[in-house]
């Protein structure tokens, strides 16, 4: 189940999920582009993107908040 999802400017969406990993996919082609499993220890509840940066951050269950680049 995905729990959060973010639209990205160049047709790429970022999700992330009870199964504690992050995506981004392209939305035409539907293909996976990057895979981070076990991002964290429990549920990703949340992401944001800085674009500016080219940093994701998350948050989980897991009472913590990382950043992915």
């Amino acid at each position: 189940m995905i729990n959060d999802m973010i639209l990205l400017e160049n047709q790429n969406v970022i999700t992330c999920s009870v199964d504690k990993s992050i995506l981004i996919r392209n939305i035409e082609s539907r293909k996976t582009i990057k895979t981070i499993e076990n991002a964290h220890d429990d549920t990703i509840y949340g992401i944001d993107y800085d674009k500016k940066n080219d940093i994701i951050f998350s948050c989980s269950k897991d009472n913590s908040i990382k950043l992915f680049k």
